[in-house]
């Protein structure tokens, strides 16, 4: 199958008319303050291993998006060394070689220093910083920008089953300007092909763990640009100094096998967190993006309303890519979807369902996107409330040709949902990291 184009994007500022204000609270010094009570957890942290970075991996030989299966070949054998290399780091700590009851371990891969580390935190005061969160503000989106064009009542269900592809070309323009502060804040991200991230903190940008981690377990530059449209970059190309994922991730092998017979396995654990440099807009000719906010959706208010939005970064070339498909420019609905089937419990994040499935229209290249709301848990601007992981089908015409049940085609997005515990992470990061 084709990718998203993965080509460098120019560095064209252009003269947009409607530029986005700067806003208050989008400062270092805004964010330092708003974060100056809180303690980042830092629990406890091993030795990984030495991280192989080839610059020049040409992630047009990949594909980003589930369902795949490459554990055959030069690059999955490379991957499994990789692995061996770990495991002996590991057995050289004094760590028990299970997760301790109330702790979860994440992988910090430390770009610029060329190494990795695990982190080893408890569970209980990462989730209780999301309580903070809520408190004193630090998950609300930012301010400035002008409210995006208000949503159209949406059916419950969707998806391409009803023959339907509802996504817009959201290209920059006097429908969506580069002002609306909802679109301003996705933006595209390049690693293992394209895909697409949500800022959710002035240096932090959420996306999917299969969106970074190719089977060789070689890192690659990554990089960000925030509402790209085509060959306009008005916030520039940044590239990552650092991210963070779920080790389960990679000791459960979703990084060379990822198919419908472990996806609700892999979709626990597929998210991660970019870390931009600190300089990251510096040289950007609008001024910082602003941030979406992030919140953890109840699956009572998901499932009873058509909450669910979704826009991302559509590869050309599939049979169910938008009309028209132009490459590096977002797509997305004007309506709110609906929810259905949250589940995938997780031990290490109090045993909240992780994830959940919804009626969006999507395909390769949206993964790692938000599933967003303006309405919901407020109006006062965009929510993230989950990650795009995959498809259940693509066109999801008919049973007999998807060979899924209805429920299944009706919903074919399946989300990772904002959960307490990620909740928590994010906000002990933007601490660390305002």
């Amino acid at each position: 199958m084709a990718l998203a184009s993965c080509a460098e994007p120019t560095h064209d500022g252009g003269s947009p008319t409607e530029a986005p204000e700067s806003g208050l609270d989008r400062t270092a010094e805004a964010q330092h303050a708003l974060t100056a009570s809180l303690a980042p957890v830092k629990g406890r942290q091993r030795f990984r291993r030495l991280l192989p970075i080839d610059k020049n991996l040409a992630c047009e030989d990949y594909n980003a998006d589930p369902p795949y299966d490459r554990s055959k070949g030069p690059d999955a054998e490379a991957g499994r060394q990789q692995l061996e290399i770990i495991a002996a780091h590991a057995r050289e700590s004094d760590w028990p070689e299970q997760t301790p009851d109330g702790f979860k371990r994440i992988v910090f891969a430390n770009l610029e220093a060329g190494e990795e580390t695990e982190l080893e935190l408890p569970s209980d005061e990462i989730t209780a910083l999301w309580d903070t969160a809520q408190e004193l503000g630090i998950n609300r989106p930012s301010s400035g920008g002008e409210s995006g064009a208000s949503p159209s009542p949406g059916l419950s269900t969707q998806g391409l089953s009803n023959g339907t592809d509802s996504r817009v070309n959201k290209a920059i323009s006097t429908t969506y300007p580069l002002a609306d502060a909802d679109l301003h804040r996705i933006g595209q991200v390049v690693g293992v092909g394209g895909c697409t991230g949500t800022l959710v903190g002035r240096r932090l940008v959420l996306t999917a763990a299969h969106c970074l981690l190719f089977n060789s377990l070689t890192a690659a530059t990554v990089t960000y640009a925030g509402r790209r449209s085509g060959a306009t970059t008005p916030f520039g190309v940044v590239s990552t100094s650092a991210y963070w994922y779920d080790s389960q991730y990679v000791s459960n092998n979703c990084h060379q096998s990822y198919t419908a017979s472990n996806r609700e396995t892999c979709g626990k654990w597929d998210w991660a967190l970019l870390l931009l440099p600190d300089n990251a807009w510096a040289s950007s000719p609008n001024g910082t993006p602003g941030w979406s906010g992030y919140y953890v959706p109840g699956s009572t208010a998901m499932t009873g309303n058509s909450y669910a939005r979704n826009d991302g970064y559509p590869g050309c070339g599939y049979g169910w890519s938008p009309s028209g498909c132009a490459a590096n420019t977002l797509y997305g609905e004007t309506v709110g979807r609906g929810s259905y089937n949250f589940r995938g419990p997780d031990p290490g994040d109090s045993n909240a369902f992780t994830i959940f499935n919804t009626g969006n229209d999507v395909g390769p290249g949206h993964s790692g996107g938000p599933i967003w709301s303006r309405a919901y848990p407020d109006s006062t601007g965009m929510w993230t409330l989950g990650i795009v992981t995959t498809e259940f089908c693509g066109l999801c015409t008919t049973t007999e040709n998807s060979g899924l049940p209805s429920t299944d085609i009706a919903y074919p997005t399946m989300v990772r949902r904002i959960t307490p515990w990620l909740g928590g992470f994010i906000t002990n990061n933007r601490a660390s990291y305002p």
